[in-house]
């Protein structure tokens, strides 16, 4: 039996079993780890023979090429490290199979999944340009687990977005990888559970209460590494696809090319977004960590717009903040109400936050008709006329209602 992690053990049990009661009982329990297993001294000479064989076979069928595409899609990494170390950040290979996975349960079942997923530790190799062989596209995915998809809420997708953030966990984030029709903005400074502020699909903003199909490896949607928001919905489809099949299905029937800009980015608000006024943006998340050109972020509001050099860094190890800029933008004073604030890179990113717009202060409003010149040229004109008249004479001819009548029409 396969036990700990990753093969890194084999359980040894001797059970015996009463056909007549039902019971089961260990008679000798005990885990081998890999030096136990390469001390062992009495190979069986018929199972080495069929594991010779195996990998003659294998070996031969790993020879074929199953596509041939045009760019690499690298995993993520830490500074210094090796490829692959950092499971807390979006890469191009992560969002590339979350968008194969999708390919493959719209294109191999009934359904048309809405979103595609993958958790970027369970990628095991790089894939590089050119022609991809099966033992290249196997060593990606080396588990042969099968691909499923749910139905989900909104809301729920949003809470497993939310759920990538560890609390106190060794891997503090469990990044997930989204199909190329998915982007979405969070604020690594807010709380944990909370820092998600706005979801994209095919450049709809996510409904809360709308049903969306999501495709993922059956290993996902079983909630595992936290991802409990997936189990809300349906119960994941038994499709008997296994993940490096829909992987070589989607190269080899796509023009796959590597996603340059980012799915994802944090923006933190220096305040609130007040119409008139100067709003700082801390941006992070610009860039992927490998492979990534990107050296400007421009963000707009409305008719204002600014741009800023792109700091390259990594990063903290762990997280997915490579690649930060921090922008002053003035906010338009005649912007109110919801508007979209929209970020780009010069590599390919965007995405759009809706933000509220608090407006500009308005003058408290007059009296209907009691404008300036209404209630003070005009009154001190009939002021002037009623003067006259009186040193003329003639003010006692006139009708103090008609005086009266005028002045109401001055100020109505």
């Amino acid at each position: 039996m396969r036990s700990g992690n990753y093969g890194h053990a084999l359980a040894d049990v001797d059970f015996s079993f009463n056909h007549d009661t039902g019971e089961l009982t260990v008679d000798d329990a005990r885990m081998l780890g890999v030096e136990d297993i390469n001390a062992c001294e009495n190979p069986d000479d018929t199972i080495a023979d069929i594991v010779a064989q195996a990998e003659l076979d294998a070996g031969e069928a790993g020879k074929e090429v199953v596509a041939t595409i045009d760019g690499d899609f690298l995993r993520a990494t830490d500074e210094g490290a090796e490829s692959g170390s950092n499971y807390g950040a979006e890469s191009q290979l992560v969002n590339m199979i979350a968008s194969a996975v999708r390919w493959s349960m719209s294109t191999n079942t009934a359904t048309t999944a809405d979103i595609g997923l993958m958790n970027a530790g369970g990628l095991r190799a790089d894939l590089f340009g050119g022609d991809v062989t099966y033992a290249e596209a196997f060593e990606i995915q080396p588990f042969s687990g099968e691909d499923s998809f749910v139905t989900l809420k909104g809301s729920d997708f949003k809470d497993a977005l939310e759920q990538q953030w560890k609390e106190g966990s060794a891997r503090p984030v469990a990044a997930l990888g989204v199909s190329d029709n998915v982007s979405y903005t969070y604020d690594i400074n807010r709380p944990i559970g909370d820092r998600v502020t706005s979801v994209t699909i095919d450049d709809a903003p996510l409904d809360p209460e709308r049903d969306y199909v999501v495709a993922a490896s059956l290993y996902l949607l079983s909630g595992n590494e936290g991802m409990t928001a997936l189990t809300r919905g349906t119960a994941p489809a038994q499709t008997g696809i296994v993940d490096v099949q829909s992987t070589i299905g989607y190269l080899a029937n796509n023009n796959v090319t590597p996603r340059t800009g980012q799915a994802q980015i944090s923006i933190t608000p220096s305040g609130e977004y007040n119409a008139g006024e100067t709003i700082t943006l801390d941006l992070a998340g610009l860039r992927y960590t490998q492979g990534d050109t990107a050296k400007e972020v421009t963000v707009s509001l409305g008719d204002a717009m600014v741009s800023a050099p792109i700091d390259p860094q990594l990063g903290e190890a762990g997280f997915g903040e490579a690649g930060t800029a921090t922008v002053s933008l003035d906010i338009p004073a005649t912007l109110s109400g919801t508007q979209n604030l929209v970020v780009t890179t010069d590599t390919g990113t965007r995405i759009s936050l809706p933000v509220e717009i608090v407006g500009a202060e308005q003058p408290a409003p007059q009296p209907a008709g009691s404008s300036v010149l209404g209630t003070g040229v005009l009154s001190g004109l009939l002021g002037i006329v009623v003067g006259i008249l009186g040193m003329v004479g003639l003010v006692n001819w006139i009708d103090p209602s008609f005086i009266q009548q005028i002045q109401q029409q001055i100020f109505a």
